[in-house]
């Protein structure tokens, strides 16, 4: 499916697929562009809340929710712990990008 992210601080956007493969989601990036001054939206992941974060230059990101942030002590390599406990109180956290069908 194809959708395309824009950041609701700076109005930038950016196409991307979201392909589901062995049970995961995962970000293509469609126009495969590194260069952060054509492409301002430069990461992105699945957040515990079920919604999807997203990541641009200008400041703007929600990877991570404000709890999932407060509460995950290594973002790198989160603890089975960690994620259970925000997991158990999860309270979803309205995203600051919008992202819609293309």
């Amino acid at each position: 499916m194809r959708y395309k992210i824009t950041c609701l601080k700076c109005k930038s956007a950016r196409k991307v697929g979201i392909v589901r493969t062995d049970g995961r989601e995962l970000i293509d990036w469609l126009d495969n562009h590194p260069d952060p001054q054509v492409t301002k939206i430069i990461s992105g992941r699945k957040r515990l809340d079920d919604k999807w974060g997203w990541s641009c230059i200008c400041g703007n990101n929600d990877i991570m929710t404000d709890q999932e942030s407060k509460y995950i002590e290594n973002k790198q390599n989160p603890s089975p712990t960690d994620i259970a406990n925000v997991v158990k109180n999860l309270k979803p956290q309205k995203p600051k990008f919008a992202m819609e069908k293309a």
